[in-house]
């Protein structure tokens, strides 16, 4: 049972569009002047003492909890695991292949 196409896709080259292969969530922190791949860090403590506050005042606890659920899901910035900047750049290899889709695009 050897189908020819099958075969043929795994021995394709990976696409070269950014942020989907291997390095794709990889940035250039400015401050460390490293590639690294940014996280988002909660807060530990300020959960916890919202979930102590929801034992107690239990509207108001929720309501700061769920508050602070949407500020860690939509506006909290991510920054670098090593210094903690949040002053990010593409990586060299993201720009080459970044100029590389223009040129096919743009003809250019």
């Amino acid at each position: 049972m050897s189908d020819k196409n099958f075969e043929d896709r795994f021995k394709e080259k990976p696409s070269s569009f950014p942020n989907i292969g291997m390095h794709g969530h990889m940035r250039h922190c400015v401050y460390c002047k490293r590639d690294v791949r940014p996280v988002k860090r909660p807060s530990i403590i300020l959960l916890a003492a919202l979930v102590v506050l929801s034992f107690f005042f239990t509207l108001v606890g929720v309501g700061l909890i769920a508050l602070y659920l949407f500020y860690y899901v939509f506006l909290q910035r991510k920054e670098c695991p090593i210094c903690r900047g949040k002053n990010f750049r593409f990586t060299e290899q993201q720009r080459s292949e970044w100029s590389e889709i223009k040129r096919t695009f743009t003809g250019k």
